[in-house]
């Protein structure tokens, strides 16, 4: 059987997700996308899109049957290996940080964890959760290429944003309660307030007014709080932006207004969650291709929704990612199709810090060799690496999973020294041995 070959492969979690990809036609060089079955009965679709290079990007997308990280990568291996693969990405919609994003902005995400990853203990029956999350990160060149993604403001998709969102409305509604007005009577409510009734049905959710839309102590407080902050006037909604930061991946939907500040004990700069993209990522690494999440901001996690982002969102996100991969055509162009040969695909990684097949063996035996933290402390910090970089956990693999991944992506600790200190405890290993003549040969 002759394997399709695509680029990119995009996997969205929801169909409605991916109806809003396939309205992206910047940059579209084929006949719009084209709708086919993969040999197991799953749709796809598929399209080519020019590059910043002049180069043609071929991209192929589809949707889960249900949603999460299990789902996630049962698909992608399900198409990975009937198919040619240069890069995993996924679009679609997430919550987002509030106050430090908007509803519809876009998050690419350049660290991903799994944050209900770790063990949970019950300690004279107080129950706790000991986090213990892996993190994943895109190669750094196509973080650069992030960077880079912009778009102006008078692009046609960017007119599906709602012009104000309810919180907007909500806080103009009690501005007018408060200073004695009939909302409803404002010579400005059409333009200010033009989603009265859901307005009105989450005043009433809030506590903040009653039936008869008359401030509670709770609303006068919240208003009088923003007046205060804001003395010339409630500021409007911020433009769309696009946003590089840490997201997480769980596993159930979250309602729950302080769940960014549990998130920011295990990473203080996490501005999205999410269901799958954890799922993608760890799927990446083991086979060694790039990936790129990126996520439209449809909630803030809470009760409070405004539903009217969810399909723009999505929409952005899939623009945003379009985007990106047309302007990093030059690395998906360095990254070898799979094409059913045995190797494995080299990454857009200098040949010196690759994380070859090699590299994985180098793993096991590292982890064999020293299997206590303090050990692996040691040895790292004669390497030149830092002490906070080895993490505390009781599984040595992990550890050095971590510290490898960092030594690749450019860290504080180069591979070949850190082999070079690993030959001075075991001068005969015959592995090792080849191994830093690979590294120095590729260095030369």
């Amino acid at each position: 059987m002759v394997r399709q070959i695509a680029d990119v492969l995009i996997i969205c979690a929801l169909k409605d997700e991916f109806n809003q990809l396939l309205d992206v036609s910047e940059g579209l060089i084929s006949d719009g996308w084209a709708k086919s079955r993969t040999t197991g009965g799953r749709t796809i679709a598929q399209a080519v899109f020019e590059g910043a290079t002049g180069a043609q990007v071929s991209v192929m997308a589809t949707w889960l049957s249900y949603m999460g990280r299990e789902q996630t990568q049962a698909v992608l291996t399900e198409i990975v290996l009937s198919h040619n693969i240069r890069c995993l990405a996924m679009t679609g919609i997430c919550a987002g940080r509030r106050g430090s994003v908007e509803l519809g902005d876009v998050i690419f995400a350049d660290r991903l964890y799994s944050y209900d990853s770790g063990k949970s203990v019950v300690t004279e029956g107080i129950r706790t959760f000991k986090a213990d999350p892996i993190q994943y990160r895109p190669p750094l060149p196509w973080v650069q290429c992030m960077q880079e993604v912009s778009f102006t403001q008078d692009e046609d998709w960017l007119e599906g944003r709602p012009a104000l969102s309810l919180e907007y409305q909500e806080n103009w509604v009690l501005s007018r309660l408060l200073e004695g007005t009939t909302p409803h009577h404002h010579i400005d409510f059409t333009e200010e307030c033009p989603n009265w009734p859901d307005v009105v049905q989450r005043l009433w959710k809030r506590g903040w007014v009653t039936e008869q839309m008359v401030l509670r102590e709770e609303g006068r407080a919240h208003i009088e709080r923003l007046m205060t902050v804001y003395p010339s006037g409630l500021p409007r909604d911020n433009e769309f932006s696009i946003h590089i930061a840490p997201m997480a991946t769980g596993a159930s939907v979250v309602e729950d207004e302080d769940i960014f500040d549990f998130l920011s004990y295990s990473n203080r700069k996490v501005l999205g969650l999410d269901m799958e993209a954890s799922g993608l990522a760890a799927s990446s690494e083991v086979l060694r291709l790039p990936f790129v999440v990126a996520k439209g901001v449809s909630d803030f996690a809470d009760t409070h929704k405004d539903d009217r982002y969810r399909l723009f969102a999505a929409r952005a996100s899939a623009e945003a990612a379009i985007q990106l991969l047309r302007k990093a055509d030059h690395l998906l162009s360095k990254q070898e199709h799979r094409a059913g040969k045995e190797q494995h695909p080299q990454s857009s990684f200098p040949a010196a810090v690759s994380p070859s097949v090699t590299d994985r063996e180098l793993l096991e035996v590292l982890a064999d060799l020293y299997p206590d933290v303090g050990e692996i402390r040691s040895v790292w910090e004669l390497a030149g690496g830092k002490r906070h970089e080895v993490e505390n956990t009781s599984n040595p693999r992990n550890i050095w999973q971590s510290l490898l991944r960092r030594s690749c992506l450019g860290g504080s600790v180069n591979l070949s020294k850190l082999v070079e200190v690993v030959l001075a405890d075991y001068p005969n290993n015959e592995f090792l041995l080849g191994r830093l003549k690979e590294l120095r040969e590729s260095q030369e």
